[in-house]
């Protein structure tokens, strides 16, 4: 487990991944056409719902 990452979801479809010790974000992911409403973990994947009316699957332990 990796407990050094913030994820944000944003209106722009984005999910974000951030170094919570040094405020830099390591990754960005694009997938959603629309605004992300929820953010949800399911060990390994992060889960994401949008406004589009789809669900993503994140793999975010790929370094990127």
């Amino acid at each position: 487990r990796d407990f050094t990452k913030v994820i944000s979801g944003s209106e722009d479809g984005t999910l974000r991944v951030w170094n919570m010790y040094t405020g830099v974000c390591g990754q960005v992911l694009a997938g959603h056409r629309s605004g992300i409403t929820g953010v949800g973990f399911h060990d390994p994947n992060l889960l994401t719902g949008s406004w589009d009316g789809t669900v993503r699957v994140w793999d975010v332990n790929v370094d990127s």
